[in-house]
């Protein structure tokens, strides 16, 4: 603290001498600034960095200065205070989180490129200003998930991974989490970046149980268009079919109802597809009919003659380890001819 005695003409002005505080002046070279937040950020999102020297008190003495320049934006400065980014101005915030050590927070309000100064004592520190890219922000509700299991969510099955794709081409820079109900099955994600820019994941899943399986999908912790999915897997190996003939010689008349049953359990009854494919190409359906619980009657009444072949799958299995192929007859014209000469 230093005296300063203050004249005009000789005469002291009023209040004069003066106590007057100097301060030795910080070299700025003496501080290093460190992080990721230096070279790239995305957009709207916080980023930090470190600023570390010999001094500390430099937001109270006033002679720390850092701003974020860029896209026609000026940040605004603030200490010790809450950090709230928001899209209309650019905020960087200064905490002194131990003597010389200085914790920097900036957000920038929109992608491309900025410069980030950071000033001591009127002087920038090695390194400033740092050139910054911002990257776009994530938009989760750009990612388009397409693929086998996403068309027939109702028609998985057990032993045949789950398949889909996640394209987040347009979804700005964000990490892809998937999550999956079953936490015993197994679930693999793998990225794949085209010539073209298209960033492609792959989703496989091995589930290790029958029934619902739940799968969520999450662009920077924002669910995806669709997600949560729902995906029924089946067992066909637990599917009975009884009543139903050998096909090897045997025949159906016209007009003769034709009977099987088939047990399904549990499953659900709009997984199990069943048709007639007849000799002219054309596929007719069976009529099914409720037996018991989980037990359904299969029938069909040939109209024409030619050769019939049965068709029934569940969940696209067939569920028929050979073709089943019979004849159908028409016993009217069938003739008996006595012989004679013995």
């Amino acid at each position: 603290r230093h005296l300063v005695d203050v004249r005009w003409a000789g005469v002291p002005i009023p209040n004069s001498p003066f106590f007057v505080d100097f301060t030795k002046g910080v070299d700025a070279s003496h501080f290093v600034a460190t992080g990721e937040g230096l070279g790239t950020c995305v957009a709207l999102k916080p980023a930090k960095c470190l600023l570390v020297g010999p001094v500390g008190d430099l937001i109270k003495s006033g002679l720390l200065h850092v701003k974020l320049l860029g896209q026609g934006v000026e940040s605004k400065m603030v200490s010790n205070s809450m950090f709230k980014p928001t899209p209309v101005e650019a905020l960087v915030t200064v905490v002194e989180s131990k003597k010389g050590t200085y914790e920097l927070q900036y957000s920038a309000p929109v992608a491309g490129q900025f410069s980030l100064s950071i000033i001591i004592d009127e002087a920038p520190v090695p390194g400033s200003p740092f050139q910054i890219h911002s990257l776009p922000p994530s938009d989760a509700s750009k990612c388009k998930c397409y693929g086998n299991a996403i068309e027939n969510p109702l028609a998985q099955v057990m032993g045949q991974p789950l398949e889909f794709k996640v394209d987040s081409t347009l979804a700005g820079t964000g990490a892809l989490k998937v999550k999956s109900s079953k936490r015993s099955s197994k679930l693999y994600t793998a990225q794949h970046d085209s010539a073209g820019g298209e960033k492609i994941n792959s989703i496989k899943f091995e589930p290790t149980e029958p029934g619902m399986h739940t799968i969520e999908v999450l662009w920077d912790d924002a669910p995806v268009p669709g997600s949560p999915f729902h995906f029924t897997v089946v067992d066909p190996s637990g599917i009975t079919v009884t009543d139903l003939p050998n096909a090897e010689g045997h025949t159906v008349n016209i007009g003769e109802l034709f009977t099987f049953t088939v047990n399904i359990g549990s499953l659900d009854l709009t997984l199990l597809k069943t048709g007639v494919k007849l000799s002219n190409g054309k596929i007719e359906q069976l009529a099914v009919s409720k037996v018991a619980e989980g037990v359904v009657k299969l029938s069909y009444t040939p109209k024409e003659v030619g050769v019939m072949e049965l068709l029934l799958t569940c969940a696209q299995v067939n569920l028929l380890r050979s073709p089943w192929k019979c004849a159908i007859v028409n016993p009217a014209l069938f003739q008996v001819t006595p012989v004679t000469g013995y």
